[in-house]
């Protein structure tokens, strides 16, 4: 074999070594994105918190989730999302006052459920698996200052009621 041929044949051993770590970097991203890059799926850039529902059976079940503060992202909120890990959501923080307030599911591509939050932090109406899409409205049914968002099918699956109580700063509480 002449030298040249050598010198192809090693050349193209290094193209293909470097094809196959390229397209295995690739795949290795996508399980990333797809299979559980929790803190991954939060591209708005809105800040990040946690809360814990204190349960009237004495247990906890705690979230990381967005805060919607502003008007404008109050009106976006979730939509658009195709996707959002188990214990995470929105917590929308409507206001000082305590009013009644309707939610819509426009533009929501995922199933949520939506617990209405009292001035105190107590939950005082939940609505479960909000239809994607929808144009219903939602309404909170009494007066509140936040909702919080979270996947559809989660406040049963962790035993979240109305009764029980929101811990964050927002309501004057702080975890128990």
């Amino acid at each position: 074999m002449s030298a040249d041929k050598k010198i192809n044949q090693s050349q193209n051993r290094k193209k293909m070594w470097i094809a196959f770590f390229f397209f295995a970097a690739f795949l290795v991203s996508l399980a990333y994105h797809f299979l559980g890059a929790d803190d991954d799926y939060y591209k708005s850039g809105l800040p990040i918190e946690k809360i814990v529902v204190m349960k009237q059976d004495g247990g906890q079940q705690a979230f990381k989730v967005e805060i919607a503060a502003k008007a404008i992202d109050i009106e976006i909120g979730l939509m658009h999302r195709k996707y959002m890990p188990k214990d995470h959501g929105m917590f929308f923080q409507i206001g000082r006052e305590p009013r009644a307030i309707s939610f819509w599911m426009k533009n929501t591509l995922i199933p949520l459920d939506m617990l209405f939050v009292g001035a105190e932090g107590t939950i005082v109406n939940i609505h479960h698996n909000a239809t994607p899409l929808s144009l219903a409205s939602v309404p909170s049914q009494l007066p509140v200052t936040a909702v919080i968002e979270l996947n559809g099918g989660r406040a049963d699956a962790t035993g979240i009621k109305i009764g029980d109580r929101v811990l964050h700063p927002y309501f004057g509480t702080a975890e128990e």
